[in-house]
């Protein structure tokens, strides 16, 4: 199966989609002009990917993939170890998209993920508690313990609406509830819940990206970080 998604995509933006022919070609009609990422999986293999880009007279790419061990991954409580289930969000190292799927690892067995062999980035999270972001080495086997986190109200100084976004300690954007990596303050308090403890960066941008406006805060479990920006 070989999924073509947008390179500049938010995450979970499910892209077109084809199976290959016995040979390992594909193809996808009526594809616009621009920058695709090529994911390819198929049992038994490492999950392979190739940056494309699609001009008026088309586009080709190899894709190439290999046998591997992949990485397992439990996902627990860490307040009491039980196994849970939840989603998790693959990139290289460049933050390139590689993988993403559903872990089902509420009992006490972990999940292989196809991964070829090397160093990704690993954002996880289940429901009522908070993201978290993890390095994850294939081959490799890797509990990763969450826990419901704490929150940040944010009382803005302003009364015209702007997009913010929190940067963790390693300088990766957080993103809530894995899957938003921006949020509007709107002029009145904006509540982050279910933050994974840890030191921020807060920082407002314009719509080129360009950073307008920053400051540092600490989100503690089960606690509640005021801010204002």
């Amino acid at each position: 199966r070989v999924e073509l998604r947008t390179s500049t995509a938010e995450r979970f933006g499910m892209g077109r989609s084809a199976t290959t022919s016995n040979g390992g070609s594909f193809s996808l009609d009526s594809v616009a002009e621009g920058s695709y990422r090529v994911i390819a999986e198929k049992a038994g293999y490492a999950s392979g990917a190739a940056d494309a880009v699609v001009t008026t007279s088309g586009g080709e790419v190899e894709v190439r993939m290999t046998k591997a061990d992949g990485a397992n991954v439990r996902l627990v409580d860490a307040r009491g170890g039980s196994g849970l289930s939840g989603r998790i969000y693959v990139s290289d190292l460049q933050e390139r998209f590689v993988l993403e799927e559903t872990v089902r690892t509420d009992g006490a067995e972990s999940q292989r993920l196809a991964l070829p062999a090397g160093l990704y980035i690993a954002r996880v999270w289940a429901s009522g508690f908070a993201a978290r972001t993890v390095l994850l080495s294939a081959p490799g086997q890797m509990n990763i313990a969450l826990t419901p986190g704490g929150s940040i109200e944010i009382a803005s100084t302003s009364a015209t609406p702007r997009e913010a976004r929190l940067i963790d300690d390693a300088g990766r954007v957080y993103y809530l509830f894995g899957r938003m990596r921006s949020f509007t303050i709107d002029g009145a308090v904006a509540t982050l819940r279910s933050v994974a403890p840890g030191n921020y960066t807060l920082q407002l941008f314009d719509s080129s990206g360009a950073v307008t406006g920053s400051k540092q805060l600490s989100v503690l479990e089960g606690q509640v970080a005021r801010i204002s920006m």
